[in-house]
């Protein structure tokens, strides 16, 4: 009896990552599969139920690190409620991931051997490094092994946006999520061409190169920007990520240090030079010191605390307005939605998403 339950742990732990059942028919190549456009659909049950119809949609199979994902706090019985219509299914495979997992803690998704592995973020970067539990000893393909920090060479002449996107999501490994409908709405759709030619730049070199091209002669609301929300690249208009608030504390203690200004010892300016000690000398009629008068000495705790206190004010505020001047007065309170706020010599910053990624653009 207890060979009999070895054998079934062994079993139960050798099928443990992949449960779902294969897809009926032939496989279709996996890439080719997740590019399909889905005329309609509604994914209202399960994560893992949601799971097995998008197998069917795509017809592709989708390899689950459970372990893994279950890790994060997302359940296989987790809800799903995603629908929509003429959307690819790696599009809606993102948004599933999205809308499941839980803050700070990203899924991700690669292809591999003509399959589509979901896992965690941390794990689909690693594989760069070496093979997640999830590959086995399948050997990783050129394009798998592709640094998700560097790409060789990019080279575009009058390609189509999509493509372009699909390619730098494809070789750098990185989870892109493009919000089509809010760039439509500026011009821009999935067949706008992009040119441009790079050789050793990395992922984030490349969103810049892109949006760069998308910008031209648009204001900050209407200029298309890539950020990282919840490890997930969003590309998407000013406006739409105007909407969508972050509040983040910085510690800025090293920049509001002031050096006091200590008082030296006070000398008689009249003992100096006289080292006989005559009566001039030593009697102290003579007033005059090298810091000031004595009576001026009996305040200076007083004025030095307020001057100290003043300057500390002074550098507070003028933080405050560096940081907002960054991004202009027009995104904050009462103008815009952004507020700042210091506490205990940390800012308190409340700004969206737009609002964040200027400030790091006016960094660079």
């Amino acid at each position: 009896m207890s060979k009999l339950n070895s054998f079934v742990v062994a079993l139960l732990f050798l099928s443990v990552l992949f449960v779902l059942p294969e897809p009926g028919g032939g496989a279709v190549e996996a890439e080719k599969a997740v590019q399909k456009k889905v005329e309609s659909f509604s994914l209202t049950g399960t994560l893992e139920e949601s799971i097995r119809e998008l197998e069917k949609m795509g017809g592709v199979k989708i390899r689950v690190d459970w372990d893994a994902i279950e890790s994060t706090g997302v359940k296989r019985k987790t809800k799903i409620l995603l629908k929509g219509s003429n959307t690819k299914l790696i599009e809606i495979t993102e948004l599933m991931l999205i809308q499941v997992m839980e803050k700070g803690k990203p899924l991700g998704w690669f292809i591999l051997d003509d399959n589509l592995y979901l896992t965690t973020q941390v794990r689909v970067l690693r594989r760069n490094v070496a093979p997640v539990r999830s590959v086995g000893r399948s050997k990783i393909p050129p394009r798998a092994k592709s640094s998700a920090r560097r790409v060789r060479e990019l080279k575009f002449e009058g390609t189509e946006l999509a493509d372009v996107i699909e390619t730098l999501r494809q070789i750098s490994g990185v989870n892109i999520f493009v919000n089509w409908r809010a760039m439509e709405m500026e011009g821009i759709n999935r067949r706008t061409p992009i040119t441009f030619h790079a050789r050793r730049i990395s992922t984030a070199q490349g969103l810049n190169l892109i949006v760069k091209e998308l910008n031209a002669e648009k204001d900050k609301f209407s200029s298309i920007y890539w950020v990282v929300d919840g490890g997930v690249v969003h590309i998407s208009t000013g406006s739409v990520l105007e909407m969508t608030m972050r509040t983040r504390v910085v510690d800025v203690a090293d920049l509001l240090f002031v050096a006091p200004n200590f008082t030296g010892t006070r000398i008689k300016i009249s003992v100096i030079g006289n080292q006989q000690g005559n009566s001039q000398g030593t009697s102290g009629s003579s007033s005059g010191s090298m810091y000031g008068d004595e009576e001026s000495d009996d305040q200076s705790g007083t004025s030095g605390e307020q001057s100290l206190l003043d300057l500390r004010t002074r550098q507070e505020e003028q933080l405050i307005n560096i940081v907002k001047n960054s991004i202009g007065q027009d995104m904050w309170e009462p103008s815009g939605k952004g507020s700042i706020t210091l506490f205990n010599k940390k800012l308190v910053i409340t700004q969206s998403l737009l609002g964040w990624k200027l400030m790091e653009m006016s960094g660079r």
